[in-house]
C-alpha cells in the first residue's frame, strides 16, 4: 500500500497500522511526520512544489521500509507472547534473560523502539 498519491501524503495510522502491542503506533507516527517535514523543507530550499511527485516519494521511501521492519517485529512478539506452550515459554524467558544481560543491545533496542536512531 502506497502511502502517497498525487499531490498528498499519509502519515501515521492513516499510512499504516501496527498491533498496539509495545505502543509503536504513535513513535511510528512522530517518525513519519518527521520525514515529511524534512523533505518538505528540502523541496521549498531546492524551489519544488511540496506536492513534487518525487519529493513526495522521497518520504515514502524514508519511511516504509523502517515502519514494515518494526509492524513485523511487534506481529512477531505478539506471537511470540501470545503461545504458552512449555518450549515456547522457556525460549522466550531465556531470550529475555539474555537480552537483559547485554546493556549495549538492549539500549540500542530501546533507542530504536523509541524512534530514537532516525
Amino acid at each position: 500500500k502506497d502511502y502517497i498519491a498525487p499531490g498528498f501524503a499519509l502519515v501515521g495510522d492513516a499510512a499504516h497500522t501496527i498491533h498496539p502491542l509495545a505502543g509503536q503506533g504513535a513513535n511510528l507516527g512522530y517518525g513519519d511526520v518527521r520525514a515529511l517535514l524534512d523533505e518538505l523543507s528540502r523541496a521549498k530550499k531546492a524551489g519544488l512544489s511540496p506536492a513534487n511527485e518525487l519529493v513526495l516519494a522521497r518520504y515514502q521511501r524514508r519511511r516504509k521500509g523502517e515502519n514494515l521492519a518494526m509492524m513485523a517485529a511487534m506481529e512477531g512478539f505478539k506471537q511470540l507472547f501470545g503461545r504458552d506452550e512449555l518450549p515456547v515459554r522457556w525460549l522466550r524467558n531465556t531470550g529475555l534473560r539474555w537480552l537483559n544481560q547485554m546493556g549495549p543491545v538492549k539500549n540500542r533496542i530501546a533507542a530504536e523502539a523509541m524512534g530514537l536512531n532516525g
